[in-house]
């Protein structure tokens, strides 16, 4: 009888201890692969970031070319219709010298 009880507290108590050891195995290891997911999420969120950076500099710089080509397009108008006052200014001119020398 006494073999028998030995026998059941020995298997309880190495119940107990099986346990205990493969609680603190498996959070060991639930603790690795919850540092490995975050670590990868910050990696992934870096990443995400520094994409949005980069299309945020792209839109930019499309938008600062459509700017500047509509500038220029607008300094070309302007000056072309200079050209054309001036040209008529001198054609009148002419005309206005022409008809003071007859």
């Amino acid at each position: 009888m006494n073999s028998i009880l030995t026998f059941i507290i020995g298997l309880a108590v190495g119940a107990a201890v099986a346990l205990a050891v493969y609680i603190l195995i498996r959070n060991a290891s639930l603790k690795g692969k919850k540092e490995k997911i975050l670590a990868e999420a910050e990696i992934e969120g870096k990443k995400k970031k520094n994409e949005k950076i980069l299309q945020a500099k792209e839109k930019f710089l499309n938008l600062k070319s459509e700017h500047d080509r509509q500038f220029n397009e607008r300094n070309n108008q302007i000056r072309d219709a200079e050209n054309r006052i001036r040209q008529k200014e001198n054609t009148l001119n002419q005309q206005s010298n022409e008809l003071q020398r007859k």
